[in-house]
C-alpha cells in the first residue's frame, strides 16, 4: 500500500477509480522533469538543423549553444564552424576531412554533452563535393 503527503503534512492513501488505477494529481513538476517525455532529463535537449553550404544555419543567426556536428554525405567533407557572422575569426569546430557517421562535438574529443556558447551565433564554412552536415544546438532565447 502507498501513502502520499498532502500540501498539510498528512499522510494520505491515494484514491483509485472503479478498476483500481491509482488518481495521483502533481502540483508541479520536479527540476528537470521533462513534461513532454514524463522523465527525467539526462542531459541536454537539442535542435538539430542540416546543411550542405556556406551560411548561418537556420536558428543560429543569434547567440545559442553549439553542441557539435554529424557528417552525414560527401566527398572529402569539411566544416568549419565560427562564432560570427562570416567565416572569420577562431572557428569552434574544425572537422577537417570528415567521415559519414561521425560525430564531431563542440569541445572536441570526450567533448560529448558539452555545449560551447556563440556569443554571436553560428557561420558554417562546409567545404566538399555534395557535403552534408547535421548541427545540434540550442537557441538561446
Amino acid at each position: 500500500m502507498v501513502k502520499v503527503v498532502d500540501t498539510g503534512g498528512n499522510f494520505n492513501y491515494p484514491r483509485g477509480d472503479s478498476v483500481g488505477n491509482a488518481m495521483v494529481k502533481l502540483a508541479s513538476l520536479l527540476n528537470g522533469e521533462l513534461a513532454q517525455f514524463n522523465r527525467m532529463a539526462g542531459g541536454a535537449i537539442v535542435q538539430y538543423v542540416d546543411i550542405s553550404a556556406d551560411g548561418v544555419p537556420a536558428g543560429m543567426s543569434t547567440p545559442c549553444i553549439f553542441y557539435g556536428a554529424m557528417c552525414i554525405s560527401g566527398t572529402t567533407p569539411t566544416l568549419a564552424l565560427y562564432d560570427a557572422a562570416s567565416a572569420t575569426g577562431d572557428a569552434i569546430l574544425s572537422t577537417g576531412t570528415a567521415t559519414a557517421g561521425t560525430f564531431y562535438p563542440a569541445a572536441g574529443v570526450g567533448g560529448v554533452g558539452l555545449g560551447v556558447l556563440l556569443n554571436i551565433g553560428g557561420f558554417a564554412d562546409v567545404g566538399g563535393t555534395t557535403p552534408k552536415f547535421r548541427i545540434f544546438f540550442v537557441p538561446a532565447g
